[in-house]
Parts: C-alpha cells; structure tokens; sequence
C-alpha cells in the first residue's frame, strides 16, 4: 500500500538543496583543494543550462572547511543596474548572512570605494580570520545585452578585478552558463587566473542514488525501470527528477510501490508536458544554427540511432535550408562540447539526452525550425542592408541603430557585428567596440582581425593616457594573442614597467 502522508520528494523547478542533493563529489573537493592556497581566490565552474549549478553553489554553503564564510548571491537581472546598486545588494547579502545591520545605499552612491575600503575592512574584523567566499550565480547574464556606461556590465567588471588583485581574504566562485571561450572578451580578464570546472551529468552511482534514495522506504525500481530512467535522462540531474516526479505521481494514484519500466515509458509524454517551460528555456538558449542543427539531428536519429554530417546535408538541402559554412562545420561540434550531442564515430552524431530529443522531434520538427529561420533570416538582411547604406552615406548614428536591429533578429550575422563594430570604433566609442568587434573575431577572424587590433590599440592608448595602466597592459596583451608585434610588445611593457614604479 502507498503511505498517503508521503509527499513527492523529487525537484522539479528550483535549485535542490540539501536532503534532495546528490552527487558532485568531485566538484567539492575540487573547491576545496584550490581555496586551501590563498593564492588562488577565483573559481569559474561552467555548464550546461539545468545542469545542477545553482544547486551546485547552495550546497558549497555546507561542504567547505572551517575557515571559510559563504555568500550566495545571484547577478541576474543586474546586467542594466548601476554599479552602487549591485555593490549595495551584494553588501546586503553578506551582512544579513552574518545577523548584523545592512549598509544604506547611499553610502555607495556618495562613494565609489565604499564597499572596497569601508564596508569590506569592517566586515572582516566581524570575520575574525575567516575569509570571504562569494558564490556568485548567472554572472554571465551582465554580458548579454548592451546597456548605458556605468551600467553593471561595464563597470563591475573592472571592480571585481580590483577586488581579485587586492583582497586576499576574499575569494569567488563564478557559476555561468557557458564556456570561457563563448563568454565576450572582458570576461577573461576576470577569469585569467581562475581555475575551472565543468559541472556535467552525474556519474552512474549518484544518479542511481538519486532515483532509488529519496523514496527507498516507498518504492522499489525494478533494476530494468532504473535501466529505462538512465536510458532516457544519462544521469542529467533535472531530467532524472523529472521522470522520477512522474513516475511517483503514477505510483501513488495507482496505489502501487513497485516500478517498472513500462511504468518509465507510460510516462514519457507527461514527463515532457511538466518540464515543457525549461525545456523551452534549455532551447531559446541555443543559437539559431544550432537549434535547426538539433531538430536536423532529432528528425534523423528519430528513424536511424545516429546522424551522419551527409545525413544532415541532405536534410538542409531537401528543406532548401541554407547555413552559412561556418555555422554548418561548427554547430555539430559545439553541441558536442555542450555536451547536447555525442560523437559516435567520427562524423556521426547522436543525442546524449534521449529525453531532450524526442522533445525537439515533438515539438520543433524541422518544418518548423525552417519557418523560424525564414521568419527571421530576411529581417536581418533588410536592416543590415539598410546600416550598411547609412554607414556609406556617413550616418553613423543610423548606422549603429540599424546594425543593433539587425543582430537583435539574427545574433549570428557576422556582416552586421563586423559593421556596427566598425561604425562604433568610427565614433570612438572604443571599449563597445572592442567587445563587437571580439563577437565578428569569434565568427570570423580572417575579416575581423585587423580591426580588433585597431581598436584594441587605440582603446589601450586611451585607458594609458588615463593612468588606467592595468586595463591598458590587457588591451595590449590581447593584441599581442592575436597577432605578435614587437612595437606593441614595447608599448606594453612601457606600461608594466609604469606599474611596477608606482
């Protein structure tokens, strides 16, 4: 008989804490193991969206050593703040943490060094000889739209590095959600010194610890309805709780405590109905190309086990689809490294979430994907083409806006990023410039190249001749990555050795 007094103990929707959290063993001890030198004060641990790492980072509250004082606190919805207000809520976040009174955010308005040199020198005598330990979650959200100077994007970034070179009793770990490689360039200014770790799906024993343990005094898996679970989810932690929510609803109408894999399969379309809204989130974001690559793959591999890349020309060409070269040879393999695809054999693909393709197939079948490219494909064609005629004419103001239009409708237009690139190194406007101009590198670096290093040069000459000397000596190192040159090696190490006098 079910006990009716049990309640579903699995997590579908928020971050799981604590009784409900499994596995990550690994991800622990590495923490630990790199906090335990002061010298290393920055984590970035990365991956895949509903992958685990809010949950990830609550649980850090519990599994690090004496010595340390944890704070939680997520940067989304921030992007667009002013700097002061970031600092003040962040502040808030560390003094209620610790029971004592929150600052007045005037006091960071009125002061820009506030939180560096008042409130961080009083809070560590409250600290004793404990350090600090920011969990700082969705901090890749500031970078994902262009604000207004003074905005947290622009103006934390630079903050935090002070924080970073300056604090050795404060120490940070980053959660984003995507790789380094992926994130714009002022990210790795920050991340240059840090060590990473990808948060992944669990490990064959957690996730069956996951299933079986939270109702072990309720349900018995059948070994083949664990099978059935890891065949569909591969120990992805939400799309484990998510079956396993279904099947215990299943369970307890039915009145029954022994689950079996037909009880696994009956409730595959419920599973895909519940998780419908993050599923949908997990796809809006993907990228176009990629989007229509899964729903390539999803139609093939719903007939076949794999899909070829011949497989997959010959489905864009029966659709009449046309991806540019660059996104039809790196799509594939960037889903691989998400860790959405698997490559089987050299060119074949398969999903690594079964559950997630037979959701793409059901609801974004390629007729679909093609509607959504062609819906989309044309308007940015019509605005770039109409920035590109302002920006000949000189208008450079039109120019910008029309470009911003154009990439609002396809991100992944690289004449467009390369020309509101230039427009904005025309109008001086050097560090967005930079950053626009980084985005056309990743998409091309053959066209962007050179003017990357323009603006990279001039951006670094400005922040020189404002004695900004560290965020110039990182313009000039970038550049150097790109592409050696003896003169830029004199100026950057004009600009260390300024440093080093100070």
């Amino acid at each position: 008989m079910f006990p009716d007094h049990f309640v579903n103990p699995y997590v579908v929707g928020p971050p799981v804490e604590r009784q409900s959290f499994y596995g990550r063993v690994d991800i622990f001890r590495f923490v630990r193991q790199t906090l335990a030198s002061r010298q290393h004060n920055v984590i970035v641990l990365y991956g895949q969206r509903r992958i685990g790492k809010t949950s990830v980072l609550y649980e850090l509250l519990f599994q690090l050593p004496e010595g340390f004082h944890c704070v939680y606190f997520s940067l989304e919805g921030y992007a667009h703040k002013k700097l002061p207000v970031v600092l003040h809520d962040l502040a808030g976040a560390i003094a209620d943490s610790l029971g004592v009174s929150a600052p007045e955010q005037a006091d960071f308005v009125s002061d820009d060094r506030y939180f560096h040199h008042r409130f961080l020198p009083t809070l560590y005598e409250t600290l004793g000889g404990k350090r600090l330990l920011l969990l700082l979650d969705e901090f890749d959200v500031l970078g994902d739209e262009l604000s207004g100077k003074g905005a947290a994007i622009y103006a934390f970034f630079p903050y935090l590095l002070q924080l970073i070179a300056d604090e050795p009793q404060l120490a940070f770990v980053f959660a984003v959600g995507r790789r380094l490689e992926e994130l714009p360039i002022h990210y790795q200014s920050i991340f240059k010194q840090a060590q990473y770790r990808r948060i992944s799906l669990l490990h064959r024993e957690d996730a069956i610890q996951l299933i079986t343990k939270p109702v072990a005094e309720v349900l018995e898996y059948d070994a083949d309805a664990i099978e059935a679970i890891l065949a569909l989810t591969a120990g992805h932690p939400y799309f484990t709780q998510l079956i396993c929510h279904e099947v215990f609803a299943r369970k307890q109408e039915q009145n029954n405590t022994k689950v079996m894999a037909e009880d696994v399969r009956a409730v595959i379309d419920k599973a895909m109905e519940t998780g419908h809204g993050a599923l949908n989130w997990f796809w809006e974001g993907l990228p176009r190309a990629e989007r229509f690559i899964l729903a390539t793959v999803a139609h093939i591999t719903s007939e076949r086990n794999v899909a070829t890349e011949e497989q997959i020309r010959d489905v864009l060409q029966e659709y009449h689809v046309r991806l540019m070269g660059m996104e039809l040879a790196s799509a594939p393999e960037m889903l691989v490294q998400w860790e959405i695809l698997e490559r089987e054999e050299r060119d074949s693909y398969k999903f690594v979430v079964e559950l997630i393709e037979r959701w793409i197939a059901r609801e974004h079948p390629l007729e679909e994907a093609k509607r959504e490219l062609e819906q989309v494909s044309p308007i940015a064609t019509y605005l770039y083409e109409a920035a590109h005629t302002a920006h000949r004419d000189g208008d450079l103001e039109t120019a910008v806006r029309l470009y911003r239009d154009a990439l609002q409708t396809n991100p992944h237009h690289p004449s467009a990023r390369l020309g509101l690139a230039q427009a904005l190194y025309q109008q001086n406007v050097l560090a967005e410039a930079v950053t626009e101009y980084e985005e056309a590198y990743r998409l091309d670096e053959v066209g962007a190249r050179d003017g990357l290093i323009r603006a990279r040069l001039a951006l670094g000459k400005s922040l020189e001749q404002e004695e900004k000397l560290k965020e110039a000596a990182i313009e000039y190192e970038r550049v150097l990555e790109i592409s050696p040159d003896q003169k830029v090696q004199t100026q950057l190490v004009r600009v260390l050795t300024k440093l080093a006098n100070r």
